[in-house]
């Protein structure tokens, strides 16, 4: 029969009522979060990038208009709801984190998309973008050599956000 053990050197966080060491399972816990909030920021970024890329630099009329209006449309989802379907419609061996990556993923992109675009409008009114510009250089050299590097910080600030508001969505379902 195994007792509940207080705080000690060997037991920082103390033991459950089986014996369990409580930090190792802290810290096991801390580990998966961080797997699928990583997984979940490249899911959201590899699919968010792009769309905010061709948005800000090719957004004409028609373009930035279908694009924003997906957008905005996978934001009006409520994801948890769709969430909840759809993990109810995977059968139960087959759910485990790669399926909450998945989910959180498809449905954390619009943010990155949308930051994305706003930092393509912003910067390609500047003086070295319009002297790209008069140089010739076609809309995706511009957005390769010019644009992108100056939204490097941009988008490790997104990636650290998107971990934390996975991170934060974890702990509040299991708590």
């Amino acid at each position: 029969m195994c007792t509940i053990l207080t705080l000690a050197l060997e037991y920082p966080l103390g033991t459950d009522a089986i014996g369990r060491n409580l930090f190792v399972m802290f810290l096991h816990g801390i580990k998966m979060s961080l797997y699928i909030g990583l997984i979940t920021a490249v899911i959201s970024m590899a699919v968010g990038m792009p769309i905010g890329v061709i948005s800000g630099i090719r957004g004409g009329p028609f373009l930035d208009k279908v694009l924003m209006g997906i957008t905005n449309l996978v934001l009006a989802v409520p994801s948890w709801l769709v969430a909840i379907l759809f993990a109810a419609m995977v059968p139960i061996e087959q759910r485990g984190p790669e399926l909450i990556d998945l989910i959180l993923g498809l449905f954390s992109w619009p943010w990155f998309a949308r930051a994305i675009r706003a930092q393509f409008y912003s910067l390609r009114e500047r003086e070295f973008v319009c002297l790209s510009r008069m140089t010739g250089y076609s809309n995706s050299r511009i957005a390769f050599e010019d644009l992108l590097p100056n939204i490097g910080s941009f988008v490790v600030s997104g990636i650290t956000i998107v971990l934390l508001m996975v991170s934060l969505q974890l702990i509040a379902t299991r708590a």
